[in-house]
C-alpha cells in the first residue's frame, strides 16, 4: 500500500454505489469494473473513475439489479384521473423544469400557490412555517410567491402537491426505499372513527390520510411519519387543504420506521395509537454496514429486510382494540426470510385479517395483500382470508414451524387436504440434499449461443424442462466457469441429477444423467437419501403441485418449498415397484396415474378428492 495516499476496498466501492457487495464482485469477474490497482485496494483516482463510469451507464443502472442508481425522471399521477387535472399537474412540472429551482424551493413555493388558490396563505401556522422555511433559501419571498402564481390551484383532496414532488424527484430515490403509490381502491375498505388516534408511520405526503380520514375528524388526533422532511412538509399542507384549516395541530414527525430516532416537529407523540395505516418500505437496499445494524437490532427477526422490521415496529405501537393496516408483499406470507415476523404474528394475542390484491400496485411485479391486525385480549385460532370479496377461515394450528408459512391461497377445501396429507408418518428431504442454483452468466447475449458451434454444449433453460425430459436444446455454451457471474460446483451439473423449473406455477422436473448444462432459469437438486427416480415421479405428480400452490403460495419454486414437502415411507417391495414404474414412463408409457394412485392411497385421498386436486392444478 502506498503510504499517504486514500485507499478504498471493494465494501466502500459497494456502500458509495449502493449495491451489495456480491454484486461488485459480480461485476469484477464479469470485468464490468476494473480491477483493484494498488493490490487489493483502489486508489482515490480509479475509485472516483468507477464510481462516475457506473453513474453514466444508463444501460447497467436500468438493469434490476441497479435501479437504485437511476437519474431519470418520470410523470406520476397518484390516482389523478382528471383529463384537466393531469394536464395542470404537466404544466406546473414544465414550469419547475423552466424555474431551475432546487426541489425543495419548487415545492415550498407550490405549497403558497396552492394555499394562495384556496385564501389559506394569511396570519396562521402554515404560512409562519413556510415563510421560516423562505429564509433558508437563496430564493427571495417575491421569486418563490410568484413562481406558479398564475395557476388556478384548487383543493380537490387528491395529493396534486405529492404528484408534482414525485414527478420531480429521480426514481432512484424512490427504488432505493421500495416506494410506491398505494393506489386508492385499495383503501376503500379502511374506516377511521373521527375521535380516534391515527399514525401512518410512512407517510410520504398523506396520501393514505387523504383518503382514510373523514373532514370531521381532530387533526390533533392525527400523526404522520417520515424520513423524507419535503414529503413531510405536503403532508402538513395537505392536511391543511384537506381541514381548510390553517391553524391545524397535527403530530408531524421525522422519523425512520426501521430505525425508530423521534424528532417531533408539531406536538407530542402519542405511544400507542388506534390505528396505524400505511404502506411500508419494500425491498429497501441497505449497505453492508446498515445490514449487520438492523440484525443486531432486531434479533428477534434475524433478517434486514424492511417490510418485516416495518411491521414489527408498528405491532408495538396499536392501542389495546386498536387496528393496524399494512401493505404488504406476499412473500412475507412465505419466503424464509420472513419467518420470525410470522412467528411473531401467529404468537400474539392478534385478530388477523389478510386481503389479497394479486398485482395492485403500478410497476411493481410482486403480489400483495392487505394485512389488518387487531389487538385484543386473548389468541385466536383462525386467520381470516379475502380474495375477490370471498371469505374463507385458515387455523392458524395448521400453520407450523419451521417456516410458519401462511397458505393464502387455499380455501377450506384444500386445507383439509393439506392437512390431511401432512397429517400422514412420512420422511422430508434431508440435510444430505445438494440444491444448485444454473448457471448466472451475467451476460447471456455474450455467452449463450443460439446454435451449436465448436467446442460448445447444450445447455438448458428452465422452459426446456417438461415432466420427465428435456426438449431438444434450443441454447448452447462454451462452458467457461471462471467467466460467469455465479456458477456452482462443476461436479453437480456433471452429476446425475434432477432438474426442475424455478420460476413455475408448478413442479415441474426432469431426471438427467448425461451431465447437461442449465441456465438460472432452472435449478438441480441431488438425493442421496431418497430415490432420485421415484422422486421425479411423485414431483411431476399434480399432488405436489397442489401442495406447492396452496400451501406455498409462489410463482418460484424454491428450496424451502421442497425441502418442507412431505414424501412416503417406501418399503423396498414399494420402492422395486415405483422404480419399474419410473423405468416404464420414460420408455413412453402414460403411467402417472398409477404413480397418483399410489400417492392417494397413502396420503388417504378419496376419488372425490383426487378429482378436485386436478382441477385445481390443470
Amino acid at each position: 500500500m502506498q503510504i499517504g495516499k486514500v485507499m478504498f476496498n471493494k465494501r466502500d466501492l459497494s456502500e458509495k454505489l449502493n449495491v451489495s457487495y456480491a454484486t461488485i464482485c459480480n461485476w469484477l469477474k464479469t470485468n464490468n469494473i476494473e480491477q483493484p490497482d494498488v493490490g487489493k485496494f483502489y486508489s482515490e483516482e480509479l475509485f472516483n473513475k468507477i464510481v462516475d463510469d457506473v453513474k453514466r451507464n444508463p444501460k447497467r443502472l436500468m438493469s434490476r439489479a441497479n435501479r437504485s442508481l437511476s437519474g431519470s425522471n418520470f410523470m406520476t399521477y397518484l390516482g389523478i384521473k382528471d383529463s384537466q387535472r393531469k394536464q395542470l399537474l404537466d404544466d406546473v412540472v414544465k414550469t419547475h423544469q423552466k424555474s431551475k429551482l432546487p426541489i425543495e424551493d419548487s415545492v415550498i413555493a407550490l405549497c403558497i400557490a396552492f394555499l394562495k388558490s384556496n385564501n389559506l396563505f394569511s396570519e396562521n401556522r402554515v404560512s409562519q412555517l413556510l415563510r421560516e422555511k423562505i429564509k433558508k433559501s437563496k430564493f427571495s419571498n417575491d421569486e418563490l410567491e410568484s413562481c406558479y402564481s398564475q395557476f388556478e390551484l384548487k383543493n380537490s383532496d387528491d395529493d396534486f402537491l405529492g404528484a408534482f414532488y414525485q414527478s420531480v424527484v429521480c426514481i432512484a430515490n424512490k427504488a432505493a426505499r421500495g416506494s410506491y403509490y398505494t393506489p386508492p381502491g385499495l383503501l376503500k375498505n379502511i374506516k377511521v372513527s373521527p375521535n380516534k388516534t391515527v399514525l401512518d408511520p410512512c407517510c410520504g405526503s398523506g396520501g393514505i390520510l387523504l383518503r382514510i380520514l373523514s373532514k370531521k375528524h381532530n387533526p390533533s388526533l392525527i400523526f404522520a411519519r417520515d424520513v423524507d422532511d419535503i414529503a413531510l412538509l405536503i403532508c402538513y399542507v395537505n392536511l391543511v387543504l384537506f381541514f381548510n384549516d390553517g391553524n391545524i395541530t397535527p403530530s408531524i414527525i421525522h422519523e425512520d420506521i426501521l430505525q425508530p430516532e423521534t424528532n417531533d416537529l408539531f406536538g407530542c407523540v402519542a405511544e400507542k395509537y388506534d390505528y396505524v395505516v400505511t404502506n411500508p418500505p419494500w425491498g429497501s437496499k441497505f449497505s453492508e454496514k446498515e445490514k449487520k445494524i438492523l440484525l443486531e437490532n432486531y434479533p428477534i427477526l434475524d433478517t434486514s429486510e424492511s417490510s418485516s422490521i416495518a411491521l414489527f415496529n408498528a405491532l408495538n405501537k396499536i392501542e389495546k382494540n386498536g387496528k393496524l393496516f399494512f401493505f404488504l408483499p406476499e412473500s412475507l406470507l412465505n419466503v424464509a426470510m420472513h419467518r420470525n415476523i410470522r412467528r411473531y404474528l401467529l404468537s400474539q394475542n392478534f385478530d388477523l385479517k389478510i386481503t389479497r390484491f394479486g398485482n395492485a400496485f403500478k410497476g411493481v411485479q410482486t403480489k400483495c395483500f392487505l394485512l389488518e391486525v387487531t389487538l385484543v385480549s386473548s389468541k385466536r385460532d383462525r386467520i381470516e382470508i379475502v380474495e375477490n370479496e370471498v371469505s374463507c377461515q385458515f387455523a392458524i394450528a395448521d400453520i407450523i414451524a419451521p417456516d410458519y408459512v401462511i397458505p393464502v391461497s387455499a380455501n377450506d377445501a384444500d386445507s383439509v387436504i393439506i392437512n390431511q396429507i401432512y397429517s400422514q408418518k412420512c420422511v422430508k428431504l434431508s440435510s444430505n440434499t445438494t440444491f444448485a442454483l444454473g448457471i448466472v452468466t451475467g451476460n447471456n447475449k455474450k455467452y449463450v449461443l443460439p446454435e451449436q458451434c465448436d467446442g460448445s454444449e447444450p445447455i438448458y433453460k428452465g422452459k426446456d424442462i417438461e415432466p420427465y425430459k428435456l426438449d431438444e436444446p434450443s441454447s448452447f455454451i462454451c462452458f467457461n466457469p471462471g467467466a460467469y457471474q455465479q456458477i456452482a460446483s462443476e461436479e453437480y451439473y456433471r452429476s446425475k441429477k434432477i432438474v426442475y423449473r424455478f420460476i413455475s406455477n408448478k413442479i415441474v422436473c426432469a431426471l438427467i444423467d448425461d451431465g447437461s448444462l442449465i441456465l438460472n432459469s432452472a435449478n438441480l437438486l441431488i438425493s442421496k437419501d431418497y430415490p432420485m427416480e421415484i422422486l421425479v415421479c411423485f414431483l411431476n405428480s399434480c399432488i405436489y403441485t397442489f401442495i406447492y400452490q396452496k400451501k406455498f403460495n409462489s410463482n418460484k419454486v424454491l428450496k424451502s418449498h421442497l425441502l418442507n414437502m412431505p414424501f412416503p415411507i417406501i418399503d423396498d417391495q414399494e420402492r422395486l415397484n415405483l422404480s419399474e414404474l419410473y423405468k416404464r414412463i420414460m420408455n413412453g408409457e402414460n403411467l402417472q396415474s398409477e404413480c397418483d394412485m399410489f400417492l392417494c392411497n397413502y396420503f388417504g385421498l378419496t376419488p372425490k378428492q383426487y378429482e378436485y386436486i386436478k382441477s385445481c392444478c390443470a
